[in-house]
């Protein structure tokens, strides 16, 4: 009997030190589906708004590497948009998509007292970084149309929210 203990915990311990090292893999990014906008479980918050407009539908949404929240997001008529949330843990880490560095130009941006990083490639993706009370967003399309996310910034960055849980 006890040696079906022995194994099980070696089979456990095994597969927890590999879900660790996934997780610390450079550059890769290790997602869970997940249910709903609270996140608590795992991340110790919950995302409590999104934006009202009809325009905008929330889609499903996963945590990336333990951390982020992506909700994916459906802009009438047929775009799709990724929201990521995290809680800003002061280190200046990039929760995007993609790395700022992928995009051919960037502005900055003030929307209701929020300084927004925005990064675009010409008839390719676009993506608006910015922290707001505690917590980092991206917002993040790969094709845009021109004045599209523009459009998109101010009702993202008044109407998202979230608060810590744990």
């Amino acid at each position: 009997m006890n040696s079906v203990w022995v194994a099980t915990g070696v089979i456990l311990l095994a597969a927890i030190l590999f879900y660790l090292w996934l997780l610390h893999q450079d550059g890769k990014e290790v997602s869970t589906p997940w249910c709903g906008l609270d996140f608590t479980p795992r991340a110790g918050f919950e995302i409590t708004s999104l934006p009202g407009e009809p325009m905008v539908q929330t889609g499903r949404s996963r945590l990336v590497n333990g951390s982020i929240a992506e909700i994916e997001m459906h802009i009438v008529p047929d775009r799709t948009a990724w929201l990521r949330v995290a809680v800003d843990n002061g280190a200046g880490r990039s929760i995007g998509r993609r790395s700022p560095m992928d995009f051919k130009t960037s502005r900055t941006a003030q929307v209701a007292g929020v300084e927004v990083q925005v990064y675009h490639s010409h008839g390719g993706p676009e993506m608006m970084n910015w922290e707001k009370d505690g917590f980092l967003y991206s917002l993040y399309m790969d094709q845009t149309e021109m004045t599209m996310m523009g459009g998109l910034i101010d009702l993202f960055v008044r109407e998202s929210a979230a608060r810590l849980t744990a």
